[in-house]
């Protein structure tokens, strides 16, 4: 046997063996199970626990490779579903007015196209408590909740929301759409933020777009790489916009004189009036400034 082919063939051995040691860690890790799951798409049908409610004054989520959604109840009650396939760690507690929710997906090997997990909760439309979702890979979709406030920490997935009142998001790798929110802190290190009407707004992404319709108060916008585009801003308190790798267009901006700094691109500003209280300051490092064209 040529050098050459005891080269190849070691190889491959080393290979065999990582794999047959992967194998039975696996088993080590699930019990014996054997952790390959072959699926055919969609969401899971199966139903691991559930639990209902009459009232809660915060609900807390924590899931791991799963979509979330809130949605309305009918019956002003609270409820909630796990949906899974796979062997997950699951629970649903309630103490001291608390709902606590955790399904925790065990480590498997997925062969094909396959069925996700998803937690599906229920409530009122009237709700205006809290909500903390925390999820490590993952969407989560919210209906309307006009009076609640909502927390939201994911590190891969993207969040969808309807009308709520304060809303924070932590997202390491994900979009963000907002419908309409009065006081939002958004955050995501890669991905795009879209909102259509928010009335007090910071938000900071390190690589991505941010699109936003209209802007009822004020407005903290940081970004390393990406654009900004606000359609309209109607200015009542300081602003600002700092970009360092992208352009800065806003369609119509009222009530604040603008400051604007670029060091590498263009600046056109139309009705900038100086004797306005408000200031919304404007900052690029590279990228064109356009307001009130």
């Amino acid at each position: 046997m040529s050098k050459t082919w005891s080269i190849v063939l070691l190889i491959v051995l080393v290979i065999l063996l990582i794999l047959v040691c992967t194998f039975f860690g696996f088993l080590m890790v699930n019990g014996g199970k054997f952790p390959f799951n072959l699926q055919i798409g969609g969401y899971s049908e199966k139903i691991v626990e559930s639990k209902t409610v009459e009232s809660a004054n915060i609900i807390n989520v924590d899931v791991n490779s799963s979509d979330v959604f809130v949605e309305h109840s009918t019956d002003n009650k609270i409820s909630v579903e796990l949906y899974s396939d796979f062997d997950v760690e699951h629970e649903i507690t309630y103490n001291n007015n608390e709902l606590f929710v955790k399904m925790e997906q065990k480590p498997h090997i997925v062969i094909g196209i396959h069925k996700s997990n998803k937690v599906v909760i229920k409530v009122p439309e009237s709700y205006d408590k809290d909500f903390v979702i925390k999820t490590t890979t993952g969407d989560i979709n919210m209906e309307t909740y006009e009076n609640a406030n909502v927390e939201i920490e994911v590190r891969s997935g993207d969040v969808k929301v309807q009308n709520l009142n304060e809303l924070k998001v932590t997202d390491k790798t994900g979009d963000i759409e907002v419908n309409y929110v009065k006081k939002a802190d958004l955050k995501t290190t890669t991905g795009d933020v879209e909102i259509i009407n928010v009335d007090t707004l910071t938000v900071k992404v390190t690589t991505g777009d941010i699109k936003v319709d209209t802007i009822n108060n004020n407005f903290t916008i940081e970004g390393d790489t990406g654009s900004v585009r606000i359609s309209t801003a109607n200015v009542l308190d300081d602003s600002s916009v700092n970009v360092k790798t992208g352009d800065v267009k806003i369609n119509s901006l009222t009530g604040a004189f603008i400051e604007a700094e670029t060091s590498t691109g263009d600046i056109k500003i139309n009705n900038n009036d100086r004797k306005l209280e408000k200031t919304c300051t404007i900052k690029t490092t590279t990228g064109d400034i356009r307001v009130n064209q």
